[in-house]
């Protein structure tokens, strides 16, 4: 389950243009991607309405959820489906720790979080995970403490077996769908002509 924004410029009575942003809601299942679409920013209440969306449309139970870190998520994940395992994606944290703590401490901790994601079993993985982060806890004291508190959602993959840990521990695979709409705003000048317009892109991205 991934996230994608865009801009919408929809034409309204008089020539008055409105510009809205969208969130455009990914996810993939059974091999095949699905698409749903949220007016404004991810906000806990809207992640709670489509996926109640989704629990109506038949998705009642889960085995695990991959997802971006979007505000409200984990614990709407939780709430809905307290069975389902959540993962957070891995390679969104390794991109954070790059934005987060430099390239000097980024690329070593990097590298040991390539390491982490061949452990046995999560326990070992939690205690190498424990064991880097306390390297860079002084130094980099807020962003260490933000991903030590959410350790076991980045670490869910591990609970499962090898074969499948590389499809859940990311959401790469949505990600090239929503690389594949960007390309089409660009051509389209920037920006979605309406609503409707970028429904069909949609269609047409997921049908292929």
């Amino acid at each position: 389950m991934d996230g994608y924004h865009t801009e919408i410029e929809e034409n309204l009575q008089g020539g008055r243009l409105l510009n809205m942003r969208f969130l455009v809601l990914i996810w993939r299942a059974a091999k095949r991607f699905k698409c749903s679409t949220l007016s404004l920013a991810m906000r806990p209440r809207l992640t709670l309405k489509i996926l109640n969306h989704l629990i109506k449309r038949g998705l009642k139970k889960a085995v695990i959820v991959s997802s971006a870190d979007f505000q409200g998520l984990i614990e709407t994940i939780r709430a809905l489906y307290p069975l389902t395992d959540h993962q957070l994606c891995y390679v969104h944290l390794q991109r954070n720790v790059r934005s987060q703590m430099g390239k000097d401490d980024a690329a070593p901790f990097n590298k040991e979080l390539d390491n982490i994601k061949l452990s046995s079993d999560v326990w070992q993985g939690r205690a190498r995970f424990e064991k880097c982060c306390q390297q860079y806890q002084t130094k980099h004291h807020s962003f260490i403490r933000t991903i030590l508190g959410k350790a076991d959602d980045y670490l869910r993959f591990l609970a499962h077996n090898e074969e499948i840990r590389i499809h859940i521990s990311t959401t790469i695979a949505v990600e090239s769908l929503s690389s594949s709409i960007e390309q089409i705003r660009m051509k389209l000048g920037g920006h979605s002509r309406s609503v409707n317009i970028l429904a069909i892109n949609l269609i047409l991205q997921v049908d292929r």
